[in-house]
């Protein structure tokens, strides 16, 4: 076991962000004994000397200009004031915090002093200044959340953490306005309790509109529709608080483009899929905490624990990771295309010398890289094509030697995190597949070359169905798709030579889709039937 002084040696980690859970990030890191670089655009109101003694360097108001290499051995190239800097850097927490939009202007009563945001009040609150928070008590607050744009669980935590400062420190009488409240965060029903028990008053409103918003610097009036009295009521409050509207960190962008990470559909961290796990990113050692992966909860406390797991069996199982071989490069075949290099969905291959390098402690083994080399000069260092090929002529000679020549033969391409899940579960039921079907798994759809599927057909399948993972589902994130799109290509070839078809056949399956499996090969062996009579 290495100590304290190896640790920090051989394993910083780099950092990004500006705000409050960046800091908390770098020090929990620190306290583990991690060496810490953080890095942001922005300039933060630190310095060096808060940190004396914590191993935490600061690149604050930089630029990250290059982003390469693997975990344990990232390769950092940062610019600040016009002077690059390198640095090895071991993993990555990302932990770029949202950031704020008025949304004041949705409800048309613009320049009043009587309209403002929770952002506001916020600073109001926290600033012991001449602009701090000056309000009666007993002053009418109405809060509006959800209404006119999404609210999220972290945004109306905020929003109603600050009705219950507002009814139990200032005094007000606060009215809290939201089309339906979010309880998907941890605790937060229970604190929605807490916040109706203090005073604060919760009025849901539909989908027709209200409330209404009008008035002036004079007062603000509000108007909206009682459900219990099914008519409209309406009253002045002293101050309208609009809940803040959320967008990712100006900072994502650029950390994505540099870093290879696939983002969401709103530009978060964290691309829709449901293999991550709740931190993970299409990267190995590059980790999202905290409102960098999404605004759906505000577990950063949570993150940070699950981060400091994963570098510790990061360091842990890092010496056997790097030894592991897990492509092979044949490099009297290889052309350097680098056609591996730029569709590798895990950045797990560098090019050194012009040539690729793949690396073992970032291969999640989906087999993109494999099937897509033109020249085949690509395998897996513990199965070869041949092996695969061999494979499935084995299981169509052993399918004939069991069936009558009548029998169409059909090959299933499974890939083992989906559809052949589902096959096993389709045995599990009950189900009478096909005597016809044989089955081969594969770790991807992605995996799946054309090469493959014509093989079966000349090794005597009648037809070959290639199942693969819902879009979303798969671990590679894109195979299935890329799977889907070489076959519609296979499509046109076997037109053109004179096969039809029909008889290859795309699909996508979850593990839970057993019957599904039953009926999709049951109607490709009916299909091959009627073609064949």
């Amino acid at each position: 076991m290495m100590d304290g002084k190896e640790t920090v040696e051989r394993l910083p980690v780099l950092v990004t962000g500006s705000g409050d859970l960046t800091l908390k990030c770098s020090m929990a890191i620190s306290d583990r004994g991690y060496r810490v670089i953080l890095f942001t655009q922005k300039a933060m109101q630190v310095s060096s000397e808060d940190f004396k003694g914590r191993g935490i360097e600061i690149f604050d108001d930089s630029n990250l200009k290059r982003f390469e290499g693997y975990p344990t051995r990232f390769q950092a190239v940062f610019t600040k004031d016009n002077i690059d800097h390198q640095r090895q850097v071991g993993a990555v927490l990302l932990a770029n915090e949202v950031e704020y939009t008025d949304n004041t202007l949705n409800w048309g009563v613009t320049g009043s002093s009587k309209v403002k945001t929770i952002s506001w009040l916020e600073s109001c609150i926290s600033d012991a200044g001449p602009h701090g928070l000056n309000i009666k008590p007993g002053s009418k607050v109405a809060i509006l959340s959800g209404i006119k744009t999404q609210s999220h669980p972290s945004i109306q935590k905020r929003s109603i953490q600050h009705a219950i400062t507002l009814k139990e420190e200032y005094g007000c009488r606060v009215f809290f306005f939201t089309d339906n409240l979010r309880v998907a965060g941890r605790g937060a029903e229970r604190f929605m309790g807490d916040a109706r028990h203090s005073g604060v008053i919760f009025i849901k409103t539909g989908e027709d509109g209200y409330p209404e918003i009008s008035g002036n610097h004079d007062g603000i009036k509000i108007t909206y529709l009682d459900d219990a009295m099914n008519q409209l009521v309406s009253f002045e409050c002293d101050l309208l608080l609009v809940e803040d509207g959320i967008r990712p960190s100006s900072e994502i962008k650029h950390l994505s483009e540099i870093m290879g990470l696939r983002l969401d559909s709103r530009g978060f961290f964290q691309c829709e899929n449901i293999r991550n796990r709740p931190i993970g990113t299409n990267r190995d050692g590059i980790w999202a905490v905290g409102t960098a992966k999404g605004d759906l909860s505000d577990s950063a406390s949570d993150d940070i624990k699950a981060v400091l797991l994963e570098l510790d069996h990061l360091l842990r199982d890092m010496e056997q990771k790097l030894s592991a071989e897990s492509i092979l490069l044949d490099s009297k075949r290889c052309t350097i295309c680098l056609t591996c290099y730029r569709l590798c969905p895990h950045r797990a291959i560098s090019i050194v010398n012009r040539r690729p390098v793949f690396h073992s402690i970032s291969c999640r083994r989906c087999g993109i890289c494999i099937s897509e080399c033109p020249m085949e000069a690509l395998s897996f260092s513990d199965e070869t094509d041949n092996q695969v090929r061999g494979e499935i002529a084995r299981a169509i000679e052993e399918v004939k030697g069991n069936t009558g020549d009548s029998t169409p033969i059909v090959v299933a391409i499974c890939c083992q995190n989906s559809a052949f899940e589902a096959l096993r579960l389709s045995r599990f039921l009950g189900c009478e597949l096909p005597e016809g079907l044989c089955a081969v798994k594969v770790p991807c759809a992605g995996r799946i070359g054309v090469n493959l599927v014509l093989h079966a057909i000349n090794s005597g399948a009648h037809g070959v169905m290639v199942l693969g993972c819902h879009d979303g589902s798969c671990k590679s994130f894109y195979g299935s798709l890329l799977s889907e799109w070489k076959l519609e290509t296979l499509d046109e070839f076997l037109g053109s030579v004179g096969i039809d078809k029909d008889r290859v056949f795309f699909g996508t399956l979850s593990p839970s889709m057993g019957m599904e499996f039953y009926k999709l090969s049951q109607d490709m062996i009916n299909r091959l039937k009627r073609d064949s009579g």
